[in-house]
Order: C-alpha cells, then sequence, then structure tokens
C-alpha cells in the first residue's frame, strides 16, 4: 500500500495543486439561469424586469428576482437583504424553541 502511494506521489501533488489553484465558486452576474442556494436547495433565478418596487420571490422552484433596470451590485445587495430577511423570520422560532426546551429540562 505505502509503495503504491509513493509511486503516485507526483500526481497527487498535482491534483491537489490544480483543484488549490481552481476558482471556487463562479462570480455572480445576477442574471436569468444562475443557480442560487436557498436553504440549501439549488434554485435558478429568473430576472423580471418590470417596473414598481424592487422585490426577490420564490415561485415554485424559481428565485424571482424582480427590478426596473438595476445593476448587478443593485441586484447582489437586494437579494443579500432577501436573504437576511428570511433568517430573521426563522431565528426568533429557534431561539424560542431553545428556551423551552432549557425550561423543560430544568423542571
Amino acid at each position: 500500500m505505502r509503495l503504491a502511494v509513493i509511486q503516485r506521489l507526483p500526481w497527487i501533488k498535482e491534483q491537489r495543486e490544480q483543484l488549490q489553484s481552481a476558482a471556487h465558486q463562479s462570480t455572480r452576474e445576477m442574471v436569468t439561469g444562475e443557480s442560487h442556494y436557498v436553504w440549501g436547495v439549488r434554485r435558478r433565478m429568473k430576472v423580471v424586469e418590470r417596473p414598481g418596487r424592487a422585490h426577490v420571490e420564490l415561485d415554485g422552484e424559481r428565485l424571482l428576482l424582480c427590478v426596473a433596470g438595476t445593476t448587478a451590485e443593485r441586484r447582489r445587495e437586494l437579494l443579500d437583504r432577501w436573504y437576511r430577511g428570511q433568517l430573521r423570520h426563522v431565528i426568533p422560532d429557534q431561539s424560542s424553541r431553545c428556551r423551552c426546551r432549557a425550561e423543560a429540562s430544568s423542571a
């Protein structure tokens, strides 16, 4: 076993270098067709250009980004704000569950 590893050591080093130098995630352009993750599930983004207030919503398997002629940076900010809002809805529920468990175990 040791001999097999030693014989393949140059190949192993080369593979490790390639993996470390590879880009792990492509730069997001915030356009239709990109994949974004919501709660660990990959969703395909659809950018909808329409007048009115910009917002993000889940529509079945799609992540809709409704905007009116914005830059990629502005779309990124909008999506980040939406992610944070989603967390705010879940975190209070989680903390109350922890409190209830702690009270039940101390009783």
